[in-house]
């Protein structure tokens, strides 16, 4: 990464935590990440480029912005927490354009207050995720992907079209009979 794509990163960071701050709410270290993600990948989906240029990494369930940590101090090491960026650049170079920052509002002012639980179920389902196990994502197939805050639908969807798969997501993840099969699913070791 260059310098300036290095002071986007802080940048971006700066602004979801600062956002957190404004409401009052507690920002832990996945849900950072998370919205990382969202906010990169929803960028290259509509615009053909990410914000920071970090790279993420899946790690089974866990997402990780390559060279993130280097921007970020949390409360104390015994919780999750995010207090305050590590560094802060002063450059004439650490503003975001105004289609990152309508990304960015669009994105934290979507999920400030979702549960990293919820945003994890968004990402999950993701192709760009469901491809990548043990890899960097490829965040060319962001465009695979639907973001319905930034009303970004893909393959020529309609927001009709998403909130259709959204309620059969739902009916099948809350359905007793299909969760018992999950479960003797995941004890089958092969």
């Amino acid at each position: 990464m260059t310098q300036s794509n290095h002071t986007k990163s802080a940048v971006l960071i700066r602004r979801i935590i600062d956002f957190h701050q404004e409401k009052s709410q507690a920002l832990s270290l996945t849900k950072l990440y998370q919205l990382l993600y969202l906010i990169d990948f929803g960028h290259y989906a509509l615009h053909g480029e990410a914000v920071s240029e970090l790279e993420y990494w899946r790690h089974g369930r866990e997402l990780i912005p390559i060279g993130a940590a280097a921007y970020i101090q949390l409360a104390s090491k015994m919780t999750n927490e995010v207090s305050e960026p590590a560094v802060i650049y002063a450059t004439t170079n650490n503003t975001l354009s105004d289609t990152a920052l309508e990304v960015v509002e669009k994105t934290l002012t979507r999920l400030c207050e979702v549960s990293e639980e919820e945003i994890g179920r968004i990402i999950y389902y993701h192709p760009t995720w469901i491809v990548s196990k043990g890899k960097i994502i490829n965040i060319k197939n962001a465009v695979n992907c639907d973001f319905e805050w930034l009303d970004y639908f893909s393959h020529e969807r309609t927001r009709e079209d998403y909130e259709e798969d959204e309620a059969l997501r739902r009916r099948l993840e809350n359905n007793e009979k299909i969760n018992k099969i999950l479960a003797r699913l995941e004890k089958i070791k092969v």
